[in-house]
């Protein structure tokens, strides 16, 4: 079983992220919830720059952002992150960002393991799939299950 949620970042909405319709546009959305990925590569021990002799990387395939509630300039938020799925071949993140007790949206990101080397795909070692899987959110279903392979 996995611990669930990893709490990995918080911030404001800054004046300059909001668009003309007054909330938090869409690319900081994106930007937060690509910076909740990487930290979690990190925490996981799979950082950019991994390991150079496995010479890999995990890269996004599929995005899905889930928009329940708006965010506004000033108010703060929290980005926690998981995992839903974990695969030789590639892992599922899920993301939740909330404000105030207030779930705002949720980012889904199929990662793909990349070989750099080669620039090809990969498959995780059995060493990386058991510390991903510490990191599976319980009771979540993958998304991008349905689509895959």
């Amino acid at each position: 079983m996995g611990k669930g949620f990893s709490y990995l970042q918080n911030g404001l909405v800054k004046p300059e992220w909001i668009d003309q319709n007054g909330h938090m546009n869409s690319v900081h959305y994106m930007r937060i919830f690509d910076d909740g990925a990487h930290a979690m590569m990190k925490v996981m021990g799979f950082a950019d720059s991994a390991s150079p002799q496995k010479q890999y990387a995990i890269v996004a395939s599929r995005i899905n952002i889930v928009y329940r509630k708006e965010l506004m300039s000033g108010e703060s938020w929290q980005l926690e992150t998981g995992l839903l799925s974990v695969n030789p071949r590639y892992l599922t993140l899920v993301h939740r960002l909330t404000s105030k007790n207030s779930v705002r949206a949720y980012c889904y990101i199929r990662g793909v393991i990349f070989c750099t080397d080669k620039r090809s795909s990969k498959a995780l070692d059995d060493q990386d799939l058991e510390r991903a899987r510490q990191f599976v959110v319980p009771g979540l279903k993958d998304p991008f299950a349905v689509v895959s392979e």
